[in-house]
């Protein structure tokens, strides 16, 4: 993992004048579900946070 005070943020990007596939459409969804579910139970590590 990474040092105190190191921040990483992670992002999934597609250009816009393409349309995302099914597959990247249900990934983004899945992991959204993911930690949306997580910070609701206060299930994620200490010091991480979506934005």
């Amino acid at each position: 993992l990474s040092a105190p005070g190191v921040k990483r943020t992670i992002a999934l990007a597609h250009r816009r004048d393409v349309t995302p596939t099914h597959a990247a459409r249900a990934w983004r969804h899945v992991l959204h579900a993911y930690l949306t579910e997580a910070a609701a139970w206060s299930r994620l590590p200490a010091g991480v946070e979506t934005i």
